[in-house]
């Protein structure tokens, strides 16, 4: 469940949260579960963010900087179309069978 203090901060705009991160370095974003359908976030600081199980289908994620940010069942779809690179990561689970990974989503040029 996300964070009510991250929303808190997040619904000032994008600058508002990357200045928040910049500040504060260390923070781990927990994010999971909102639902952002639709927004427009454009080079977002999502860099170790929780986003597990959240809706981001229809969003603008050029430039989003969501390095080992967890993804893991986040809605992406009608992300604007384009070339995107996606970066899968392997992740280490004890007794999980699979190979459940972290992916990346990079706009190409």
């Amino acid at each position: 469940m996300a964070s009510k203090e991250h929303l808190k901060i997040l619904k000032q705009g994008v600058k508002a949260w990357n200045e928040w991160r910049r500040v504060d370095m260390n923070a781990r974003p927990d994010l999971s579960g909102h639902d952002f359908k639709g927004v427009d976030l454009t080079y977002i600081n999502w860099m170790v963010t929780d986003l597990s199980g959240a809706n981001l289908s229809g969003c603008n994620l050029k430039q989003a900087y969501m390095t080992h940010a967890n993804l893991q069942g986040a809605d992406l779809r009608e992300v604007p179309a384009g070339e995107y690179l996606v970066v899968c990561a392997p992740m280490k689970l004890v007794g999980a069978e699979g190979a459940p990974t972290r992916a990346f989503l990079i706009e190409g040029r």
